[in-house]
């Protein structure tokens, strides 16, 4: 504009075609960092895809032991082996409230509220083997197995999506 009102009308013209590449190798630049932000979240959600499959497996182990559990028939050998499955369950259920929130800055909204109601459901079944009632810890952690289950499959579709919108970037 300064050269223009000079009257240097050569002169602006060159600056303006300088100033355009300049703005155009910024908006490159801005537009890298979003593909870079969606490559780091896509590897993020694999990451927490995996740890979320490793808690389902454990779940169901726990389920498994609880459900031997409850069927033996040796009372005070049963409420040993509950009151060991109890700490277990808890410490299950930390590892699965601590991945929900881990879930929740993922933005993977519908996989975080899964993960919060098995650990919910984890620390259900935790009471109710604490009581002694291994038929009713068996049933808890089933549910907190299904919601496991639901939230890899919530997972799993973020993670498409942001594969989808990555590929679009790039």
């Amino acid at each position: 504009a300064g050269k223009l009102q000079k009257n240097q009308i050569g002169q602006a013209g060159g600056g303006q075609k300088k100033i355009g590449a300049k703005l155009q190798e910024m908006q490159d630049i801005l537009a890298n960092r979003r593909e870079d932000s969606l490559s780091r979240l896509v590897k993020k959600l694999k990451e927490t895809e995996r740890e979320l499959k490793d808690l389902t497996e454990r779940q169901k182990g726990l389920q498994k032991q609880l459900k031997a559990t409850a069927a033996n028939p040796n009372e005070a050998e049963r409420k040993r082996q509950l009151k060991r499955l109890t700490e277990q369950q808890r410490k299950l259920q930390q590892e699965t409230e601590r991945l929900a929130r881990k879930l929740q800055r993922l933005r993977a909204q519908r996989a975080s509220s899964k993960a919060s109601s098995a650990a919910g459901k984890m620390g259900e079944a935790g009471k109710q083997s604490q009581g002694g009632d291994g038929q009713k810890a068996e049933k808890a952690a089933a549910d907190a197995l299904k919601d496991l289950e639901d939230a890899a499959q919530d997972l799993a579709d973020a993670r498409r999506q942001a594969e989808v919108e990555l590929a679009q970037e790039q």
